[in-house]
């Protein structure tokens, strides 16, 4: 009689390969997504003072340029009226002094 072989107790299993996985490092993520956004913020913050700080500037000049015009105009009324009262005292004087000189 013919003895039947007797298989493997220990089959040979195929392994399955593993697919490896690229891990997600969940943390990094929202550490970027911060710092993105933070930078993005810090921008946003920074070009905002800028403008104001732009607008502030040019307030300021405008404000100083219309002080001088009406300083400077003030002055030149001034002056134009000090030199009319000077005609007008000069023109009185030496109508007195035809009129006392005729008489």
């Amino acid at each position: 009689m013919m003895m039947k072989k007797k298989k493997n107790s220990k089959s040979k299993t195929k392994r399955k390969k593993k697919k490896r996985r690229k891990p997600k490092n969940k943390n990094t993520l929202r550490e970027e997504s911060v710092i993105s956004s933070s930078r993005s913020s810090n921008s946003n913050i920074s070009s905002s003072i800028v403008v104001v700080v732009v607008v502030v500037v040019v307030v300021v000049v405008v404000v100083v340029v219309v002080v001088v015009v009406v300083v400077v105009v003030v002055v030149v009324v001034v002056v134009v009226v000090v030199v009319v009262v000077v005609v007008v005292v000069v023109v009185v004087v030496v109508v007195v002094v035809g009129v006392v000189v005729v008489i």
